[in-house]
C-alpha cells in the first residue's frame, strides 16, 4: 500500500515534527533502535528522564481524533509555558 502523504496522520506527523524539532537538540535524536541502545548503554540516569518518540508506532495505536484533540489542547499550553 503506497503512503498517502496528504492523509491526516501524515500531515499531523509533519506538523508536530516541524513544531517540536527546533526544541530538540540533534545530539538527542537516534536514527534507529540499535543506535539508541548503543548510545544509552552506560549512561548514569538517576534523577533524569528520557523520552522516546516512535511516531509510526504511535499512530497505529492511538485513535487519530483523540491524538489531534490532545495535541491541539496540550501543545499550545506547553509552548506558552516554555516562553
Amino acid at each position: 500500500m503506497p503512503l498517502n502523504l496528504l492523509a491526516p496522520p501524515c500531515l499531523l506527523a509533519k506538523f508536530l515534527s516541524n513544531l517540536l524539532q527546533p526544541h530538540i537538540p540533534s545530539e538527542y535524536v537516534a536514527s534507529d533502535t540499535f543506535t539508541f541502545v548503543r548510545e544509552i548503554n552506560g549512561l548514569f540516569m538517576e534523577g533524569k528522564f528520557m523520552v522516546l518518540f516512535d511516531v509510526e508506532s504511535l499512530f497505529t495505536n492511538i485513535p487519530l481524533s483523540e491524538c489531534i484533540d490532545l495535541a491541539a489542547t496540550t501543545l499550545p499550553k506547553a509552548i506558552l509555558a516554555s516562553n
